[in-house]
């Protein structure tokens, strides 16, 4: 039989790597789930407010819903959050997450979405992008048959919007960054096309 030496200095060491290692993996999954958490509290803030939801997937990289309100005026929310997970996107510039928000109206002058598709058509041909996320604040038109929409992006904090300890979301102010966000989206598009 081996006799070992114990040593009560080394495995003092050991426990402290151990509990180390458990602080920086909670870290790794802080920043995996956050993205969640705010997408909680998105869905949350919509339903307090008079929306229903329509529909509401992942594809691994985005957090997509889709909300209708009594004026069957709609809404869709992208939460582009794949950046933020990793580790050392978080820990150098943030649980940074791309929020993309469209309003949907349906117009039944046909004639209105076209003349509004050109405009954007010709808008699309300027300007670039430099990085995974959509140009903050840029306005963006589109149509799907007589339903126009018009559509932007805001980068955000999540540790803004979602409790970094509980988890949970603020869903007032996540309320009211949205519609914030949704009046100037209606107001452009009710400007297009009139």
């Amino acid at each position: 039989m081996n006799n070992v030496t114990f040593n009560q200095e080394l495995e003092d060491r050991f426990i402290q790597l151990v509990q180390s290692s458990w602080d920086t993996y909670s870290q790794f999954e802080q920043a995996s789930w956050i993205d969640d958490a705010m997408m909680g509290g998105v869905i949350a803030a919509h339903l307090q407010n008079g929306f229903f939801m329509l529909d509401c997937i992942s594809d691994g990289s985005s957090h997509y819903a889709r909300f209708v309100n009594e004026q069957r005026d709609r809404v869709v929310v992208r939460l582009m959050s794949k950046a933020g997970e990793d580790i050392v996107f978080a820990r150098t510039l943030g649980n940074i997450a791309g929020l993309q928000l469209s309003f949907q109206r349906s117009y039944p002058d046909i004639s209105k979405i076209v003349k509004a598709m050109k405009s954007e058509l010709k808008s699309n041909l300027a300007g670039g992008k430099s990085s995974d996320f959509p140009d903050p604040g840029v306005f963006k038109i589109d149509a799907e048959g007589t339903t126009a929409s018009c559509e932007t992006s805001i980068l955000v904090e999540l540790k803004d919007y979602v409790d970094a300890k509980t988890f949970l979301p603020d869903t007032q102010k996540i309320w009211a960054h949205c519609q914030a966000v949704y009046q100037s989206l209606e107001k452009y598009l009710a400007g297009v096309m009139a």
